[in-house]
């Protein structure tokens, strides 16, 4: 028999200074097939935070500070429930453990599963658990509440299907290795300037990932990302900031968002919001990797190649960017190449595939005396 905790969190928001303030958790006892053998103990609680609970997190679940205030975890029983308990299973493994783990560090040396990034769920269509609840007609109740997302998340697992449960089917995958749950590298710039804007900056990241949380991006939020950053036009002045109002803006522009659109915003959001840039800049450095720092970059008859995926907009968009400037477009990297673009949204398997390989032919045409500029789309960006 295997004893599997399904649990789920809601926090004051998205940052790594944002904390939980509503636990759900139950404890299975399952059989080798997943199938149920017993439920061994549950727990919900909510507890008042040290930090505000920001607008776009208040907005999902609706619980404000007046329903927090003296109340806290009962520690004792989440730690038995995590402390039994052979495997842990929630719908965003990262984000949970990332929550918790101030509380209960113990919670990431435990065998976790994701249902969101393993994924079992064959006739769903997309990743929220509000779809997958659709696709396998599970009532779902109490949404974007920690109780009731266990419980949906639990009707999913215990659901039958053709070749077994999907529990089966999560159990049988290997351990979720939980990723890096650093600060956001975003946020880590935005330390170094005023208060006022690491507060907007802070702000922005926060939206931007309450947004993406249930992987899905409506006209009404691309509206009011763009609305606050009018409101807010300080952070349009920076990285991220310039990129999301760019692309807000010209998506809006036709008065018609095609879901090709909303599919590559949301992309780029995701990315910003699970600090992808810095995913990028750790892996450069294993790599031998160093992006070139320059204080102008020329354009007229100067050649450039376009290397991984790029917040600014797609291929096509950064390539009329330089052209209209006189810059001609490589599709590979050859000894006449000036300047080899990396964009932001690039893979961080930088020794793989198409991105690692242009990165690298440019570093060793570097080493044989070829001066050809590999520049950062952020260093870029600057100079459209």
């Amino acid at each position: 028999m295997t004893k599997v905790l399904v649990l789920d969190t809601e926090t004051t928001g998205v940052s790594s200074s944002d904390e939980p303030i509503e636990v759900a958790a139950a404890l299975y006892e399952v059989d080798s097939s997943g199938n149920l053998v017993a439920k061994v103990g549950s727990y919900c609680g909510r507890r008042e935070p040290s930090v505000p609970i920001s607008f776009m997190a208040q907005k999902v679940h609706k619980i404000t500070k007046a329903d927090l205030v003296g109340k806290d975890f009962d520690h004792d029983k989440l730690k038995a429930l995590i402390s039994n308990a052979d495997i842990i299973v929630a719908h965003n493994a990262d984000f949970d453990a990332r929550m918790l783990e101030p509380l209960y560090p113990e919670i990431k040396a435990k065998s976790w599963r994701c249902s969101l990034n393993q994924w079992p769920w064959r006739p769903a269509t997309g990743k929220s658990l509000s779809c997958i609840a659709s696709a396998l007609d599970v009532p779902q109740t109490g949404a974007h509440s920690a109780e009731g997302d266990v419980e949906t998340l639990c009707a999913c697992l215990f659901h039958h299907s053709g070749s077994g449960g999907y529990l089966k089917t999560l159990l049988q995958a290997d351990n979720y290795v939980l990723k890096n749950t650093g600060q956001n590298s975003f946020k880590r710039a935005a330390s170094s300037i005023s208060p006022e804007v690491n507060q907007a900056y802070t702000n922005l990241l926060d939206i931007v990932g309450a947004i993406v949380s249930d992987e899905q991006l409506h006209d009404s939020e691309i509206n009011f990302i763009n609305t606050w950053i009018e409101a807010h036009s300080v952070v349009a002045l920076q990285w991220p900031g310039n990129f999301i109002s760019q692309q807000v803006k010209q998506i809006l522009s036709d008065g018609f968002i095609s879901e090709d659109e909303r599919n590559y915003l949301l992309s780029s959001l995701k990315d910003i919001s699970q600090g992808a840039l810095e995913k990028v800049s750790e892996a450069a450095e294993e790599s031998d990797f160093h992006p070139d720092e320059l204080d102008v970059i020329e354009f007229s008859h100067h050649t450039f190649c376009l290397s991984g995926n790029f917040v600014y907009g797609d291929k096509d968009k950064c390539a009329d960017e330089i052209t209209k400037r006189g810059g001609l477009i490589a599709a590979g990297v050859t000894k006449k190449l000036n300047y080899l673009i990396v964009g932001s949204l690039g893979s961080d398997q930088w020794k793989h595939g198409n991105f690692g390989t242009k990165v690298e032919k440019a570093i060793q045409y570097r080493s044989d005396g070829i001066p050809i500029k590999i520049v950062h789309e952020e260093a870029w960006s600057k100079f459209l």
